[in-house]
C-alpha cells in the first residue's frame, strides 16, 4: 500500500530560512515572519535589555555633514537648539553611547538647505564628540559640523520596533530544501475506490494530471 501511495507524492525545492552560527553576536529581528540580520556583527556589548537596541547602528543615526558654518548659521542653529541631557553617540559611525549634556534640536529647522529634525544633535569632526553650547563657543569659525538624527524606535533595516530585536551568535540565511508534497484529495479517492478497476482509474487520472502540469511548466520555461 505504501508503494501505491507514492504515486500521490511529488517533490519540490523551496527556500527556507535557517540560522547559522557566527563567531560574534549580531543584532537580529524576532518579529513574526521577519528574518532580518539588522547589524552583523554588532559592536555593542551583548545585552538582554531591549531599550539598549535603540543605540544599535541599525537604529540610526542618519548623518548630515555641513561645512563652513558662519556666525549667521550658528544664530539660526542656536535658535532651534538648547542644551539637554540625553544618550548620544560618542563618535560618528559608532554604536558607543554616553549620557551627557549637549545641544539638541527642540524643533525642526533648515540649515544651509538641509532639513534637520527635532531631537538632532551635533558632532565636530575635530572635537570628536557631541557638542554643548560651551563647547561650540570655544571653537573657531567657520565650522564643519555633523548633525545626527535622534535615536529612533524603529529599525532602519527591517522597520520593526527595538523591542523585537535581540543579540545572538547566529545569522539568518536562506537554503534550498526539498519537500515532499502529498495529494491528499487524490489519495482519499484512491482509498475510497472499490475494486482494482476504480483504483486503476484513479492512478491513471493522477498520472495524467502530473503529466499535464509538467508540460505546462515546460511551456512556461520555454516562453521565458
Amino acid at each position: 500500500e505504501k508503494q501505491l501511495f507514492k504515486h500521490f507524492e511529488t517533490k519540490q525545492v523551496v527556500l527556507k530560512w535557517t540560522s547559522k552560527p557566527t563567531d560574534k553576536h549580531n543584532t537580529l529581528c524576532g518579529a513574526q515572519g521577519c528574518y532580518s540580520n539588522c547589524h552583523s556583527p554588532c559592536v555593542m556589548p551583548k545585552t538582554f535589555d531591549k531599550h539598549i537596541f535603540k543605540q544599535c547602528t541599525a537604529f540610526g543615526p542618519n548623518s548630515k555633514p555641513l561645512s563652513n558654518l558662519t556666525h549667521a548659521d550658528l544664530s539660526v542653529m542656536l535658535s532651534h537648539m538648547t542644551d539637554a541631557q540625553g544618550n548620544v553617540r560618542t563618535y560618528q559611525d559608532s554604536s558607543d553611547t554616553v549620557a551627557r549634556t549637549c545641544l539638541v534640536a527642540h524643533s525642526d529647522f533648515v540649515l544651509q538647505g538641509v532639513s534637520l529634525k527635532k531631537g538632532a544633535y551635533i558632532h565636530s569632526p575635530k572635537y570628536g564628540g557631541p557638542l554643548s553650547s560651551a563647547d561650540l563657543a570655544a571653537l573657531t569659525l567657520p565650522l564643519d559640523l555633523v548633525f545626527h538624527d535622534a535615536l529612533r524606535d524603529t529599525c532602519r533595516i527591517c522597520g520593526h520596533e527595538y523591542k523585537y530585536h535581540y543579540h545572538d551568535e547566529v545569522k539568518w540565511v536562506q537554503e534550498q530544501v526539498e519537500e515532499k508534497l502529498v495529494d491528499e484529495a487524490m489519495k482519499a479517492r484512491f482509498q475510497k475506490a472499490s475494486g482494482l478497476a476504480q483504483q486503476k482509474e484513479v492512478l491513471q487520472r493522477n498520472f495524467g494530471e502530473k503529466l499535464r502540469e509538467s508540460q505546462e511548466k515546460r511551456q512556461v520555461l520555454a516562453a521565458q
